[in-house]
């Protein structure tokens, strides 16, 4: 890794929003930590601190987050208040066509020595992994997508009277989405939180949802019920409807029915082939007026959350701390939610402008542009000691030499 002699422009052009949140010395942490995340190959906290040419003890960094004075939760309102002003142009988002998603992921661990550490069941290699569990939510408006908020999961033990389950966490998600001002249309989740607390509480907030139903789900057609699953096998493959959307044409059935639990909800059950030989999909959602192509698509709005999952982790060190206290570990992953939602909002109106930053398509795109801005950085910093020294080999000691640590300004 290239040395790192000051921030990438992406975060220099935010750092005013949040430095009153700090003493100067912790600014300087912040805007360490904060580029580490985007750009050093390694993300533990030893690893951040020492691509920086200028570097002091890692323990300095460690204090920032396990011990330093400064709150993480007025940290994430302002980024809150970014999201909304920057993305969307206002104190508001717009909620038509914007989706609030929830899911939940595990950060993978090996010591057990870290506070609220546990195992945990992993869908994707089916067996339990130790690590932390949370519920995430994040809002997804046509091109833009950003991580509003998390909650820690901890499975329910005997001296837990706090213990909160998942669809619990998720409807406290919801419900401070709305209470800062984020503004959407629709709550997408998968099957799993499909419950009636999680359907009461989007609806007394106004708004709708969209979920997959259960094969199992009961369906209450004159004075009959009867599983969703078969209900459907009962329906002709004549009536079928076929439409495109994104590029994929789909083959749906639709109807307003009354669902066990749940009351009158719109379902839409979908195939992808033509003869409908794959296994049908079943939506189901609150939005009654809504037609079946924009439940189809508010649905597919639920990948946006995966790869949001994907590029923290392989991108943002979003599981790579080494910490072992839990408030160091939340601060982290506010960190990371913020190096995200920077990366989302960054124009990179650098001297390599337009045709660049046009073709920053993905979030790892952008990291490696801001670690191109890094070696720019390091050339002007050579350059600039070369000059203040005139001496070549004073030069390169400054470079190697992690004693010989020199400040300099480029301001």
């Amino acid at each position: 890794m290239i040395p790192i002699t000051e921030p990438p422009s992406l975060i220099k052009k935010h750092l005013s929003r949040f430095n009153s949140l700090f003493s100067k010395p912790q600014s300087g942490h912040f805007a360490t930590y904060l580029t580490g995340l985007i750009v050093s190959s390694n993300k533990t906290v030893q690893g951040i601190n020492n691509n920086f040419i200028d570097h002091k003890d890692q323990s300095n960094l460690n204090l920032f987050l396990n011990e330093s004075n400064w709150d993480e939760q007025e940290l994430d309102n302002r980024r809150l208040e970014l999201i909304k002003e920057s993305a969307f142009g206002g104190k508001e988002t717009k909620p038509k066509d914007s989706f609030l998603v929830i899911d939940d992921t595990i950060s993978h661990k090996t010591g057990k020595e870290i506070e609220q550490v546990e195992l945990v069941f992993d869908h994707s290699i089916q067996k339990n992994v130790l690590g932390h569990q949370l519920v995430t939510s994040l809002l997804v408006s046509k091109d833009k997508q950003f991580p509003i908020g998390f909650r820690l999961y901890q499975r329910e033990k005997d001296d837990s009277p706090d213990f909160k389950s998942k669809v619990q966490l998720a409807r406290e998600l919801i419900e401070d989405a709305v209470a800062k001002g984020i503004s959407f249309s629709c709550v997408v989740f998968d099957s799993w939180y499909l419950s009636a607390e999680i359907v009461s509480c989007i609806k007394k907030l106004g708004k709708y949802w969209v979920s997959p139903l259960k094969n199992n789900r009961i369906v209450i057609k004159q004075q009959k019920r009867i599983p969703v699953l078969e209900y459907l096998s009962t329906i002709p493959k004549s009536v079928y409807k076929q439409k495109y959307i994104n590029g994929v044409l789909y083959w749906y059935y639709a109807e307003t029915i009354n669902i066990s639990k749940l009351g009158k909800i719109f379902i839409v059950a979908y195939h992808k082939t033509s003869d409908c030989s794959d296994e049908i999909t079943i939506l189901g959602s609150s939005a009654l007026v809504w037609t079946p192509d924009k439940i189809i698509y508010a649905y597919l709005q639920r990948w946006n959350i995966e790869t949001f999952y994907k590029d923290s982790k392989q991108n943002l060190g979003f599981e790579d701390y080494e910490l072992r206290k839990l408030k160091g570990i939340i601060r982290h992953w506010h960190l990371v939610f913020l190096a995200y939602t920077i990366l989302q909002l960054s124009s990179h109106e650098q001297s390599l402008t337009k045709w660049v930053s046009s073709n920053l398509k993905t979030i790892g795109d952008q990291c490696r542009f801001a670690v191109s801005e890094i070696i720019k950085y390091f050339v002007l910093w050579i350059l600039k000691m070369y000059q203040y020294y005139n001496d070549e080999e004073k030069v390169v000691t400054l470079i190697f030499n992690p004693k010989a640590q020199f400040r300099f300004s480029f301001e």
